[in-house]
């Protein structure tokens, strides 16, 4: 998280964790899932970094107990998906830009729209 948002450890121990997210509803949410579910998976949210830079990140979570099966916190892994976020993005409009505009015609070469090259 450090690298994520270009805080300090110190400054990210004990802080909200949604204030790191640009929806903090979601990431309030992706916890709260975690802890009702034990374990989330793929769990999509934007981080925002002191700077202002945005990274896209597939987050994992799993609970972790001691002997007597108290919870005693959360791990918690953000893998940066930004690239690929991107592109499926991208592939996705593609699709839906190719769908909607129907694809040039080719005109067929004719005297006036010929270019000839003499050497």
């Amino acid at each position: 998280m450090e690298a994520l948002t270009g805080c300090t450890r110190d400054e990210l121990i004990g802080a909200p964790f949604k204030n790191y997210f640009t929806d903090p509803e979601r990431a309030e949410a992706g916890i709260k899932l975690v802890l009702s579910e034990r374990r989330v998976t793929d769990y999509e949210l934007t981080a925002r970094a002191r700077d202002g830079k945005h990274t896209v990140v597939s987050y994992n979570a799993t609970t972790f107990y001691d002997r007597d099966r108290r919870l005693q916190g959360v791990f918690a892994a953000a893998r940066d998906v930004t690239e690929t976020a991107n592109a499926s993005s991208w592939r996705s409009r593609k699709r839906t830009s190719s769908r909607r505009a129907p694809s040039p015609r080719r005109r067929k070469p004719t005297s006036r729209n010929r270019i000839s090259f003499r050497a």
